[in-house]
């Protein structure tokens, strides 16, 4: 969806859900966009409900060989060999690491 500079969006988030979501791939605030609107009335997305789930803990293990498992360091250290000497491939690992 295109936006000009001169549209003015309007978010209605909650400090209660701390994932970082909003509608139709609006993101980007710290807690979840419940409600977005631009000032003319044009694009209009509120939540209709929140449900609270729980999910079994069995959902968040993984079966993970140990010698497959690199420290954030070995990891970044092999991606950047990898990538070699090209700028893209540097770039593109200190942006998604520097973070960390």
């Amino acid at each position: 969806m295109y936006f000009s500079d001169s549209t003015r969006l309007y978010a209605w988030f909650t400090n209660e859900i701390l994932a970082s979501v909003g509608p139709e791939g609006f993101n980007g605030l710290p807690e979840a966009i419940l409600g977005i609107a631009t000032e003319d009335g044009g694009v209009i997305y509120f939540a209709k409900s929140v449900e609270l789930l729980s999910v079994k803990d069995e959902v968040f293990k993984l079966n993970i060989k140990k010698k497959n498992l690199l420290t954030l360091d070995e990891f970044i250290e092999k991606i950047e060999k990898q990538l070699g000497d090209d700028p893209w491939g540097k770039n593109l690992v200190l942006d998604l690491f520097r973070w960390m």
